[in-house]
């Protein structure tokens, strides 16, 4: 063996590139030969070698494919929570992962740390349970990949641990006044927002885009069973809320809504028996404890009676026309017909004594 040369070709092409050729000076049988060669750039590589005896005979070796050089860490971004996202429950990890020529070399990995917090945790399998007993607060979240060449990278996030918000009810005990009831599974403020137009998103402004907020209770100590009553409404009116709930990072409730009771209008005549009714004014004026009452306008007439002047009130013609109907209507009425006999009756009586005393 007089010598030996090594080719290489970039996956894809045709042509072959003299990469180096040993000499076997030595005239060593067999012979031995090693060479370490750093591409220019990433990518897949063929090898293949020719060797050269002193009488000029040439035997090529068989191509060696599939030598892959890998500098590059695999790319890896979060797709799902978002950086600066606040988590409630249970929560679905979602990662980018990708590497074009070593491949990934297994599954990503994820743990957490409280923001400013140097001790990480591994959480297992695709998602974290974020509800109690996890303290409430700020998190890193951190996830890791690594290629099959042995390159590395991470992806940190930064996301806000909130408490679960549960059982929201509404009561309205009146026509101004409700009752919002709501739990959380660690410890947090109570405060209620509220509109009489829906809000299907929040805004950025102090009661997060609704119109009216009730102040913040239970502030120290904070409480896991909230109930915070709402005044001042107005009565028969669809009202919206959501439920704050703030114990670091503040968690939001579902939009709900409730309708204020309304105030009943005065009762109609029952119908019923009335008692004590006066008899002193019967016909064309029925006025018997507010069944009957018609307004009078009052003109002035001058009349000479007994040579002075004196001024009355008389019904117009629309009175006497509402005194009469009225007092029809009156007399067609059970308490009428008993009144009407007991004016007949009197006035026999009153016909009868006149009688006996001109009889005397």
């Amino acid at each position: 063996m007089e010598s030996t040369t090594l080719y290489y070709s970039p996956a894809g092409e045709e042509d072959w590139v003299e990469l180096e050729i040993f000499e076997n000076t030595d005239e060593d049988e067999p012979f031995y030969w090693s060479h370490e060669w750093t591409p220019e750039e990433d990518g897949e590589y063929g090898f293949k070698a020719v060797a050269t005896d002193k009488a000029g005979n040439i035997e090529e070796t068989a191509y060696l494919y599939g030598i892959i050089y890998d500098t590059t860490a695999p790319s890896l971004s979060w797709v799902s929570p978002i950086d600066g996202q606040t988590l409630i429950g249970i929560i679905p990890f979602d990662l980018n992962v990708e590497d074009s020529l070593s491949g990934i070399d297994g599954d990503p990995s994820v743990s957490y740390k409280l923001e400013g917090e140097s001790d990480e945790t591994s959480i297992p399998g695709g998602s974290w349970d974020t509800s109690a007993p996890l303290p409430l607060g700020y998190y890193d979240l951190i996830a890791r990949v690594l290629d099959k060449a042995g390159n590395s990278n991470e992806s940190t996030i930064s996301v806000g641990v909130a408490a679960v918000v549960s059982d929201e009810s509404s009561t309205t005990p009146s026509q101004t006044s409700a009752v919002i009831t709501w739990d959380t599974d660690r410890p947090t403020t109570s405060r209620v927002v509220y509109d009489t137009i829906p809000h299907p998103s929040l805004g950025f402004d102090d009661n997060f885009g609704y119109a009216f907020s009730t102040p913040t209770f239970d502030t120290s100590p904070k409480v896991l069973n909230h109930s915070v009553t709402i005044t001042g409404l107005s009565d028969g009116t669809v009202y919206y809320y959501r439920t704050v709930s703030e114990g670091s990072p503040i968690n939001f409730g579902t939009e709900r809504n409730f309708r204020t009771l309304t105030y009943a209008g005065p009762p109609a005549p029952s119908g019923g028996t009335v008692t004590g009714i006066s008899t002193a004014s019967v016909l064309g004026a029925p006025n018997l404890y507010g069944l009957a009452k018609w307004p009078v306008e009052e003109e002035e007439t001058e009349e000479e009676i007994l040579g002075e002047e004196t001024v009355s009130a008389s019904p117009t013609p629309a009175a006497e026309k509402g005194g009469e109907d009225e007092g029809k209507k009156f007399l067609s009425t059970p308490t009428g017909k008993i009144v009407m006999a007991v004016s007949v009756l009197g006035l026999l009586i009153l016909i009868f004594l006149f009688w006996k005393k001109r009889q005397v």
